[in-house]
């Protein structure tokens, strides 16, 4: 719903409108007025006052009265180049657009907009000067990296604002500038504003919805993002805010899809590319998120972020020396800088120089890396990446006698999997499980343990459990290896195993089940076919690719 309350009290008013509403500097000695025109007609007042509002209503509003009537005045034309242009530079994602209007020669608007666009603050001298002079100067600061006018045009607005409480645009510019300055709750309290002035005022939200991912607020960023998806057409903010949201939330396969779209629009940004370069990441893509973050690198991105995503691509890809030496040529610029130091010590600990290692971590004293169990944790995940399952577990057995927390359980499990050791990761999960009876990644770790182990049991028990918790494609496919392991032998098995692949296609358990299960009844055709498939899937697990080989020895 638009809500436009804009009050200017009717004397001052009066006096802009008749006296002249600005002045134009020709040189620093000397202010140059525009021609007197009659600025006083009923329909051109409530067009500056639409203007003056900024919102998406109140400037399509001026644009239609100004448009409806014919024989403008030069100063009539001028705001009706100005609502057309204001609407463009602002809200340009609103399904409703406004034509484009031509400015006249040696419009003051016009050249006040050129400036505005090329990111320069028109700073006047001001006389006798129009509420809009406190609120257009001020937009430069959208148009532009630098923060060299951030306070000035804070003075400004704070005029601006005062003088029209109501108005959207003060409250959207204000809370941007509050943004850029780092004042972040001060900066969501002039979006909400704007908000509630205007619900079309969607760059209030994008503000709102970019702090609360650097606050870590995912669920309430997306919320908003949701109000926003109900006015606007996705513009290429709107879907790398999506894919931020999504990749935080981990869901990498739609936020890679975002930031695609995205890239489309706004071409190859460093920002976008990092962004594509997680994603990939994360779902294992290791080749392509690395050529991804390198071509952010080449365009610009920054520094301290390409070569900790880049070490990390290395890592997983086993090439510890080159993610070593990316970190090491990142710190020639930036020496102190904690997160580089930390990924080091990791690396140097996992390519066995655990002296080296622990005294960089002993050097890392700002994020609390001096506190035992703080370092305990941060050596066993060191331990547990470089597959060194004995120095791992000394870690987690001194870690785990200090704190019982689900990490340092989880990371635990793992090992003991590891180390061939089920049984104690099963009652890790089951401790797991009494913390958290809610949520399902303990039972079913439980129950593929169980499985690997025949134990029917246990992995009937597990089935129990999951039977009464919300489950999402992923984890109903998983279960449904384990029910395919209770109908083993019947044809209910094969039902099964290929319910479980078409809920979730990259379930290698399910896939090797169903090759498994066609060996077993002799139709080697089809058990090749299922094994291709595996062997067509990128980043498969170790266990995954030993089963393969034994499974087509079978075959021959």
């Amino acid at each position: 719903m638009l809500r436009r309350f804009f009050f200017i009290p009717a004397l001052p008013l009066s006096l802009l409108l008749l006296n002249g509403c600005f002045t134009i500097p020709g040189s620093p000695e000397e202010a140059v007025a525009p021609p007197q025109v009659n600025r006083n007609q009923g329909f051109v007042v409530d067009a500056f006052r639409g203007i003056a509002n900024g919102s998406p209503g109140s400037l399509r509003d001026a644009y239609r009265i100004l448009d409806e009537e014919g024989g403008l005045s030069d100063y009539a034309q001028d705001l009706k180049y100005l609502s057309s242009w204001l609407y463009s530079a602002l809200y340009s994602s609103l399904p409703e657009t406004l034509p484009m209007v031509e400015p006249l020669p040696n419009s003051y608007f016009a050249s006040l907009a050129r400036d505005i666009k090329n990111g320069v603050y028109p700073v006047t001298r001001i006389e006798e000067s129009s509420y809009l002079f406190f609120l257009l100067p001020p937009m430069s600061v959208l148009f532009a990296d630098s923060t060299d006018t951030l306070d000035i045009a804070y003075e400004s607005l704070t005029v601006g604002h005062e003088l029209n409480p109501e108005g959207t645009l003060p409250q959207y510019l204000l809370g941007y500038v509050e943004e850029h300055r780092g004042n972040h709750d001060d900066a969501v309290t002039w979006y909400i504003s704007a908000l509630q002035s205007s619900r079309e005022c969607y760059p209030a939200a994008y503000g709102m919805v970019r702090i609360y991912i650097e606050a870590g607020r995912y669920e309430e960023a997306e919320l908003v993002l949701n109000e926003a998806a109900e006015l606007v057409v996705p513009d290429g903010e709107f879907l790398v805010l999506r894919g931020r949201v999504e990749l935080a939330q981990g869901r990498f396969s739609s936020a890679q899809e975002n930031f695609l779209k995205a890239r489309s629009l706004l071409g190859d940004t460093p920002g976008l590319l990092m962004g594509i370069g997680r994603a990939l990441f994360a779902q294992k893509q290791a080749e392509e998120a690395l050529e991804m973050v390198r071509n952010a690198r080449r365009r610009g991105a920054g520094i301290v972020d390409t070569a900790l995503l880049e070490a990390n691509i290395l890592r997983s890809m086993k090439q510890r020396i080159k993610a070593l030496s990316v970190i090491e040529q990142a710190q020639g610029q930036f020496s102190n800088d904690q997160r580089l130091k930390d990924l080091k010590a990791q690396l140097l600990l996992e390519t066995g120089r655990s002296e080296e290692g622990r005294l960089l971590l002993g050097d890392v004293s700002s994020q609390g890396y001096s506190e035992s169990l703080t370092r305990d944790v941060l050596l066993m995940k060191s331990a547990v990446n470089a597959e060194l399952w004995q120095e791992a577990l000394l870690y987690f057995e001194h870690a785990s006698e200090q704190s019982r927390d689900s990490e340092i359980l989880a990371l635990g499990a793992r090992i003991h999997i590891n180390r061939g050791e089920g049984q104690e990761a099963l009652e890790l999960y089951r401790e797991l499980h009494t913390s958290d009876p809610k949520n399902p990644e303990y039972p079913l770790r439980a129950m593929e343990i169980a499985t690997a182990n025949e134990d029917a049991q246990v992995v009937s028990e597990m089935i129990e459990l999951l039977a009464g918790m919300e489950l999402d494609s992923v984890q109903k496919s998983r279960r449904k290896v384990g029910e395919a392991f209770l109908a083993a032998g019947s044809p209910a098995e094969r039902k099964l195993l290929e319910e479980a692949v078409f809920l979730h296609v990259r379930n290698e358990a399910a896939l090797l089940g169903l090759a498994d299960y066609h060996i077993r009844r002799g139709d080697k055709r089809r058990a090749e076919l299922y094994l291709r498939q595996l062997e067509r899937t990128p980043g498969l697990e170790k266990k995954t690719r030993d089963r393969i080989l034994v499974l087509k020895e079978q075959l021959n």
